[in-house]
């Protein structure tokens, strides 16, 4: 993998009820992430996910493509809770830099 131009950015998470309530659209909880100009990022819905994984594999037509299929998603899903990790250290990074800028700046000098 390449990666061309690593650098942090300071992310809005927020979590949202969505759903109609019935068995084909149960209430489930959303985890969905935006830049701090209100640009929306990323959306992590499990049940969605869950329900494109299931009707993925009814449609795998061999036991091989079934466990390829598995092992991608598997490590597609190690991958996302890898990079939302991240995301979460580097925003608490920026967080405390940023109180330590503010404390610097604010500070009264003796």
């Amino acid at each position: 993998m390449n990666i061309d131009n690593p650098h942090i950015e300071t992310v809005i998470s927020s979590r949202l009820k969505r759903g109609g309530g019935t068995d084909n659209d149960p209430i489930r909880r959303v985890l969905q992430h935006h830049t701090l100009d209100g640009d929306f990022l990323m959306e992590s819905d499990e049940w969605h996910t869950q329900q494109a994984t299931d009707l993925a594999l009814r449609h795998a037509t061999t036991a091989i493509e079934r466990d390829n299929l598995k092992k991608r998603i598997e490590q597609a899903d190690r991958e996302y809770v890898r990079v939302c990790e991240a995301l979460n250290q580097k925003s608490e990074i920026i967080s405390r830099l940023q109180k330590r800028i503010h404390a610097l700046t604010t500070k009264k000098p003796k």
